[in-house]
C-alpha cells in the first residue's frame, strides 16, 4: 500500500527542501524497506501501486484545485518487499520521468 505521509524524517525533508517550484517526480528507492515518493503538485494527488510482470507500477491521479499556480510538496510513503526489474510512474494515465535516490 501507499499512502501519504505528512510528517517525514529530517533525511527525507531535506530532499524534499531541495526541489524547486516547478512540477517533478523523485523516488527515494528502498530495495526492502520504506521508500517515499516526493512530487510537487499544483493539485489534489491520490496514488496506487500495481504489480506485473515483475515491475511496479506507481499510478498518480492529480485533480486541479481552484489555485493552480500553487505548488505543493506531497510525499508518500510505501513499503516495499521485494526488487522490481522496472519502476514505472504515471500521472493521470501518462507515463512521466522521475529521478531516482537510493536509500
Amino acid at each position: 500500500t501507499i499512502e501519504l505521509e505528512e510528517n517525514v524524517n529530517a533525511d527525507v525533508q531535506s530532499l524534499v527542501d531541495q526541489t524547486t517550484d516547478e512540477k517533478f517526480a523523485s523516488l527515494i528507492y528502498s530495495e526492502q524497506g520504506t521508500s517515499y515518493l516526493l512530487l510537487n503538485a499544483t493539485g489534489t494527488t491520490e496514488a496506487r501501486l500495481e504489480e506485473k510482470d515483475g515491475n511496479l507500477h506507481i499510478h498518480i491521479t492529480e485533480t486541479d484545485d481552484s489555485s493552480p499556480d500553487v505548488i505543493e510538496d506531497v510525499v508518500y510513503k510505501f513499503e516495499l518487499e521485494k526488487k522490481y526489474d522496472m519502476i514505472h510512474l504515471y500521472l493521470n494515465g501518462q507515463e512521466i520521468a522521475f529521478e531516482v535516490w537510493y536509500g
